[in-house]
């Protein structure tokens, strides 16, 4: 396991729940797992202090069990949470790209927007070509968080921020993965642009499909890391 080095330091627990989290999400980390502080410290060469804070992240998650007498534990990632993850993806998207593709025609906001997505989805269509794992990930993260925001629906937006660790986590995982299938790589590639198309041309139903197909593309990448 890679150290953190300086840079990536400035969010620390964060970074570290981000690490721990996909160790668990994937299965690495089965449950019960103790996630001992002191052996987590040196494998990442961070404080015991640093690691705490990462653990009660987890802990407000869901993911992490701490028994009476302090330890930390490991809770397990079921297929069954996966699912229910994925279908609380689907319905709120649904939902903001409604709200989105319902606003009048003459509104600058929504042009501002489609710009944005336009620049966005060629920005990560070069990502693909060039193989750039990182950036790609940063940028289908922030596809998806802008067509949230873009909504201005509150509670929709609280709803998506909870889960925001765990959808990091998860997608990291799934691009790592991506990267190493060209004919997934094409197809996710693809139903990115497709959804973007969708929001711009305002056809719901093109949105509702490419969203469907890359969930359902997004479940064959878990499958093939996830160690139940």
């Amino acid at each position: 396991m890679q150290k953190l080095d300086s840079m990536q330091k400035t969010n620390l627990p964060g970074l570290l729940a981000n690490q721990i989290r996909k160790r668990i999400i994937t299965g690495e980390y089965s449950e019960s797992f103790h996630l001992n502080e002191t052996v987590l410290a040196t494998e990442y060469n961070v404080s015991r202090g640093s690691i705490r804070e990462a653990i009660r992240i987890l802990q407000a998650e869901g993911l992490v069990e701490i028994s009476p007498n302090g330890r930390a534990y490991a809770l397990q990632f079921s297929e069954g949470d996966f699912k229910t993850y994925q279908r609380f993806r689907y319905l709120i998207e649904i939902e903001a790209c409604q709200k989105i593709i319902t606003e009048s025609h003459e509104n600058e906001k929504f042009y501002e927007f489609v710009k944005t997505l336009i620049g966005l989805g060629d920005v990560m269509k070069n990502n693909l070509n060039s193989e750039n794992f990182s950036e790609y990930c940063a940028n289908d993260y922030l596809l998806h968080d802008l067509v949230i925001q873009r909504a201005e629906i509150n509670i929709l937006n609280g709803i998506w921020q909870s889960l925001s660790g765990i959808r990091r986590s998860i997608m990291e995982s799934n691009i790592e993965n991506l990267f190493k299938n060209s004919a997934m790589r094409l197809e996710i590639g693809e139903t990115h642009q497709a959804y973007i198309k969708g929001i711009i041309t305002r056809d719901m139903q093109s949105i509702d499909a490419a969203l469907r197909i890359h969930f359902d593309s997004g479940s064959k990448l878990h499958s093939q890391y996830k160690r139940y």
